[in-house]
């Protein structure tokens, strides 16, 4: 009987935790926190600790791909929210809203420039090769080179039959 108790107990506790945490981020997408809270805690906190937690992870293409649209949800989630909390608060914290509302459109303008620069130069890169061809592999460290320089073969002289 204690068993199906501590089951249930934890069951109601993460289903309250739950609740919990869905009102917080519908809170904050209609700019009902502060303007504390949307700013340092779903802002900075929230990127602080993604950055830390992406940091131990290495992830194949696909893993990118999903991050990179979760990235964009929650980055449009935290910008949406904060100017509106800013907008609410601009009676209250007239310098601090405006602050705000500044660095959120600095901050769209910059994921703008940057998707337009990323664009840009994958076109060049695409744009110069032959149809139908390969992006050439990078040119690799070799040993036989006296500067240390860059050679494109890969296979040093001392593991040829001729260098003996």
């Amino acid at each position: 009987m204690k068993r199906n108790e501590k089951a249930g107990n934890r069951e109601a506790q993460m289903q309250r935790l739950l609740e919990s945490l869905n009102a917080w981020v519908i809170d904050h997408w209609y700019g009902r926190l502060s303007l504390g809270e949307s700013f340092w805690i779903n802002c900075f906190f929230v990127n602080l600790g993604a950055g830390i937690v992406l940091r131990r992870f290495t992830l194949a293409s696909g893993g990118l791909m999903l991050l990179g649209i979760a990235s964009l949800m929650i980055s449009l989630w935290q910008l949406v929210g904060l100017w509106r909390s800013a907008q609410r608060n601009k009676d209250q914290q007239l310098f601090w809203s405006t602050v705000v509302r500044v660095l959120c459109v600095l901050n769209v303008a910059a994921f703008i420039l940057i998707t337009i620069v990323t664009l840009f130069s994958d076109v060049g890169i695409f744009a110069n090769m032959p149809l139908g061809s390969a992006p050439e592999p990078p040119s690799q460290l070799s040993p036989n080179e006296p500067s240390g320089g860059l050679s494109p073969n890969p296979t040093p002289n001392v593991f040829r039959e001729d260098a003996v």
